[in-house]
């Protein structure tokens, strides 16, 4: 199946990180893997390269037959 992993940068990275190798490990496929980028901040400095980020991240929720988000109350 393929996977899109999502929670917010900064937070639960780690746990995206061991998802993502947990489901690679087990036959699965990730559409697309965020946590490998260095988003840019503050983000209206770096408009470009956040918004090429941003359009892979859509395009990646849309392949993928599993989205799994990890919340965060901040």
């Amino acid at each position: 199946m393929k996977f899109y992993i999502s929670a917010k940068a900064g937070k639960a990275e780690e746990q995206v990180k061991e998802l993502v190798n947990y489901l690679i490990e087990n036959g699965h496929s990730i559409t697309f893997d965020w946590s490998k980028l260095e988003v840019k901040k503050p983000y209206s400095q770096y408009r470009l390269e956040n918004s090429i980020y941003a359009e892979k991240m859509i395009q990646g929720t849309k392949e993928a037959d599993v989205f799994v988000m990890f919340w965060d109350k901040d």
